[in-house]
């Protein structure tokens, strides 16, 4: 079973973690191509099963966590670049919580912040190599994190559903939101217990929340705007399948009409359905329902924001390409960033 998978944004090259205590490094541009080329570098670091593996966003270093507790950041030997075999371990965190569930990079690499199986969230500073701070429930289970990609603010969401948004620049806590209903809402798997970890769309107005609850027989997802102190929100019908991913496109996308910007993310369920939704829009953009029956256990979008990489559980790979007349044009890297400073 793949448990994980990550596209670097530098380079063409996937990695992929799992049952088999293994990280394995796949060259996209060799497979089925070069049968010569070794398109393949596996990295045994790790003595249980791996959960999570992610590319920093500079690309340089790659953070794999699992059953074992441990956070392990590799890095990219410089002097051989261009070869997939040229990692080492640039830091060992051990034994510092249980099962590590979830891993989230900072937008500027120098922090990521791991979620365990207990329900405590370590924050990290990889330049100092050192735990910069610890987080940890008082009433409720804290289930994960994420980063504000203007590098404001730090979420964390509870068992409950609800976040707590903390100000980073002096790690205070500047809202809490919870979510009151007149309307009897409740979990239809609770043997189950799948809760969402918080996504930050790439445009930074959204915070994408999924708990898996019901209401009116459909599972529903919440999107936080960020105007107004983060008081209003969207709620997204989607059906009456159990959602098990949420992943947000690291692109922002312009609709020819009207120089329309808007953020996607990608939605998949129990039964191998996947939505795409961008939350300024008010229907479903795309429905994938010929991968029915599949169960993923993780999806990553490549960084040309076009390709969409879904590892299935029983150790099947799919890759999904798009194009500009279905999602959009994406952005240049400058007026991405320009768009994120205005």
């Amino acid at each position: 079973s793949i448990n994980s998978l990550d596209v670097n944004s530098n380079k063409n090259i996937l990695v992929t973690c799992g049952k088999d205590f293994l990280i394995k490094i796949w060259d996209l541009n060799f497979i089925g191509k070069n049968k010569n080329k070794k398109f393949c570098h596996i990295i045994d670091n790790h003595k249980k099963s791996i959960n999570v593996v992610r590319w920093s966003p500079d690309a340089e270093l790659l953070a794999s966590g699992g059953d074992d507790g441990h956070l392990i950041i590799h890095s990219i030997n410089t002097s051989s670049y261009n070869s997939i075999g040229c990692y080492r371990v640039f830091y060992n965190f051990r034994n510092n919580q249980h099962d590590i569930v979830c891993l989230c990079w900072s937008p500027d690499s120098s922090f990521l912040s791991t979620t365990s199986i207990c329900g405590n969230i370590f924050i990290y500073s990889i330049k100092k190599k050192q735990i910069f701070a610890k987080i940890t429930g008082k009433i409720f289970t804290l289930h994960g994190s994420c980063w504000d990609p203007l590098g404001f603010f730090f979420i964390t969401q509870s068992n409950t559903g609800g976040i707590k948004i903390w100000d980073i620049l002096n790690w205070k806590i500047f809202k809490t939101v919870e979510f009151f209903s007149e309307y009897k809402t409740k979990s239809k798997y609770p043997q189950k217990s799948i809760t969402g970890k918080p996504v930050w769309t790439s445009c930074g107005k959204f915070i994408i929340l999924f708990n898996n609850s019901t209401f009116k027989h459909k599972h529903y997802i919440k999107a936080i705007e960020r105007r107004e102190d983060f008081r209003k929100y969207k709620v997204f019908f989607h059906g009456k399948k159990l959602i098990s991913i949420v992943k947000v496109s690291p692109r922002i996308y312009s609709k020819n009409s009207y120089d329309r910007y808007i953020s996607i993310f990608a939605v998949a369920t129990e039964q191998g359905g996947i939505y795409f939704w961008a939350p300024g829009c008010s229907r479903v953009l795309i429905l994938i329902k010929n991968l029915s029956g599949k169960s993923f256990t993780d999806l990553n979008w490549n960084f040309n924001g076009y390709d969409l990489f879904l590892a299935a559980s029983k150790g099947e790979l799919y890759k999904i390409t798009f194009d500009r007349f279905e999602f959009g044009r994406t952005l240049k890297m400058n007026d991405h960033a320009s768009f994120l400073r205005n």
